[in-house]
C-alpha cells in the first residue's frame, strides 16, 4: 500500500481538477481555485507534502501567489509543481528562477504528471524522515 500523501492542487479548470483527483486518487487532496485561496489555506496552517500551482488563475497569478507562499511557508513551503499552457521558456526559466520544483506543460501528459509528483514526493519524504 502507498502512503498517503497530501497533495493542494491550485486550479480553476474543473477538467484539471478531474485529472488531479484521478491521478492522486491514493492520496489526500485538497483543491484551491485561486490563488487567494490557495493563500489563505497556507495561512491557516494546512501542511502539505507537495504542491501542484497553475500559473493562470483567476485574481492573482500563481507566480504572484507561489511568492506569496514562500514568504508565509518559507523553508516548510513543500515542493511546487508549476503547470501552465504557457510552456515559453522565459515562463519555465521563470518558474525555475523563483523555485519550483518542476514545470509540467499542459495540456499535461499522464505519465509525465506522475513521475513528477513520485520523484518529488519519494524525495521529499526523504528529506523529513
Amino acid at each position: 500500500m502507498i502512503e498517503q500523501k497530501k497533495i493542494l492542487v491550485v486550479d480553476d479548470d474543473l477538467n484539471m481538477q478531474e485529472f488531479y483527483a484521478s491521478l492522486f486518487a491514493e492520496h489526500a487532496v485538497t483543491f484551491c481555485t485561486s490563488g487567494e485561496a490557495t493563500v489563505d489555506v497556507i495561512k491557516g496552517g494546512a501542511v502539505f507534502d507537495l504542491i501542484y500551482l497553475d500559473l493562470d488563475l483567476l485574481g492573482i497569478s500563481g507566480f504572484t501567489t507561489f511568492d506569496k507562499l514562500k514568504d508565509i511557508a518559507g523553508d516548510a513551503l513543500p515542493p511546487v509543481v508549476v503547470s501552465s499552457s504557457l510552456s515559453d521558456p522565459e515562463t519555465k526559466q521563470t518558474a525555475q528562477e523563483k523555485g519550483a520544483a518542476a514545470f509540467v506543460p499542459k495540456p499535461v501528459n499522464l505519465q509525465f504528471a506522475l513521475k513528477v509528483a513520485v520523484q518529488l514526493l519519494s524525495d521529499n519524504a526523504k528529506e523529513t524522515s
